[in-house]
């Protein structure tokens, strides 16, 4: 066992009580690189703004 979890406190039975009945969440492992996500999120971003510029457009005329 590593010397650092040594160092740790131990549990109180009621957390790990909780622990059992509900684990940690963790983040999901994402396999898309980091480049996709962030070109599709930029794209994201874009729509969005030309759709409010066509709500603004469409509430003007009427």
């Amino acid at each position: 066992v590593p010397e650092y979890i040594k160092g740790f406190q131990k549990l109180l039975s009621k957390q790990k009580k909780k622990m059992i009945k509900k684990p940690l969440e963790r983040e999901s492992i994402s396999t898309t690189p980091k480049c996709f996500l962030e070109k599709a999120k930029d794209k994201r971003k874009k729509v969005t703004g030309q759709n409010s510029k066509k709500k603004v457009a469409l509430e003007d005329k009427n």
